[in-house]
């Protein structure tokens, strides 16, 4: 197989980003941008370098991932984008203001999923553990946008405007939005069952992997 271009391997980070920090893919004036070429067409024939290399597949427009990129050797990061804990329109990602971007390994994250990061502000989970790292303040939380479906699992809700991490716990008409901490004085928040939560805690990482980055 002939080596990729360094536009091709420019156009295949970007196209790798945007589709696992966004959730979709790029659009060709985006891509055309990245590859410094005027035509459409040149867009084209970078894509079938790229399919033909078993770097993305396409279906008609429609471009994936292949697992392939797991291997590729520009690809042991992501720039996941840090987001603020609130916003004024209680969108934690979506309208958020990005504060940085942080690389992340890739072995930490999942094809298919979108990925933001947070950091964690109180004591609200400190006494919890996830992949051996404690969730302390100070660190990040790595969140993927999805809704949860076992109780239990570590959860993002966006509560009048603010971000609490917390276990939940689901029943017919509520959501228990639980403390696990030293702090003895915290107490359950109790939500209708009617609150949407569609971010879930990934991974946590330690802030002390991040004190070189501006995260304030």
């Amino acid at each position: 197989m002939t080596p990729l271009s360094k536009s091709d391997q420019d156009l295949y980070s970007f196209i790798r980003q945007t589709i696992l920090t966004r959730g979709k893919q790029p659009v060709y004036r985006e891509m055309i941008k990245v590859i410094k070429k005027a035509s459409l067409r040149s867009v084209t024939l970078a894509l079938e370098r790229l399919v033909n290399a078993d770097l993305i597949s396409m279906n008609k427009s429609k471009i994936a991932l292949t697992s392939s990129y797991l291997n590729f050797g520009l690809t042991n990061t992501i720039d996941i984008p840090l987001v603020p804990n609130y916003t004024k329109t209680n969108s934690l990602y979506h309208e958020a203001k990005v504060i940085t971007t942080i690389p992340i390994s890739i072995d930490l994250l999942d094809p298919e999923g979108t990925f933001f990061l947070i950091k964690i502000q109180n004591d609200d989970i400190n006494m919890v553990f996830i992949k051996g790292t404690p969730c302390l303040s100070g660190n990040l939380a790595l969140i993927k946008i999805q809704e949860p479906i076992n109780a239990n699992k570590i959860v993002v809700a966006i509560i009048n405007g603010s971000a609490v991490i917390r276990p939940f716990y689901k029943t017919e008409d509520k959501i228990f939005l639980y403390p696990v901490s030293t702090d003895l004085s915290l107490t359950p928040i109790i939500l209708s069952n009617t609150n949407h939560i569609e971010y879930i805690v990934w991974d946590i990482l330690p802030s002390h992997l991040f004190l070189n980055l501006n995260t304030e």
